[in-house]
């Protein structure tokens, strides 16, 4: 447990440095200074919980990622587990749960970064998790 909790701050803490790089605007180490972000932004989210979770955390689980999604800043939403699709080299079937979330703008984003309702999830059910992987992308071409 003590283990789990001393990743988790880890975590914690590169969320926070990250955050606060991109959002110094006068930083020369930042990309916001050597490339303009506009547009969509995609949001790509999978976690991957502990083996013994209860069937209560991964009720409480699921149900945070409900009231997550109502953030006002999210443009569009979707959550989903892995697909029967066929096992490839280059596809992962290990995550628990994924999460997709659309921002109209990257301020939009950062915003949704700092809400009451995500920073309360991310330290509610820290606990919880055995890794989180996330993708971010700038929507170049929509269809």
């Amino acid at each position: 447990m003590n283990i789990m909790n001393n990743k988790w701050n880890l975590f914690l803490i590169g969320i926070v440095v990250i955050f606060t790089v991109s959002c110094d605007s006068n930083s020369e180490t930042s990309n916001q200074v050597d490339q303009e972000v506009t547009g969509l932004i995609q949001h790509n989210v999978y976690f991957y919980l502990i083996d013994d979770i209860s069937d209560e955390e991964r009720e409480d689980f699921d149900n945070r990622l409900q009231e997550l999604v109502q953030i006002s800043t999210i443009m569009k939403s979707n959550i989903g587990r892995p697909a029967a699709t066929q096992s490839r080299d280059v596809t992962d079937h290990d995550f628990t749960i994924s999460l997709t979330l659309w921002f109209e703008s990257l301020e939009d984003h950062d915003s949704y970064q700092i809400d009451p309702v995500h920073t309360a999830m991310v330290e509610a059910t820290g606990h919880l998790l055995e890794g989180v992987r996330v993708y971010d992308s700038q929507i170049l071409y929509e269809n």
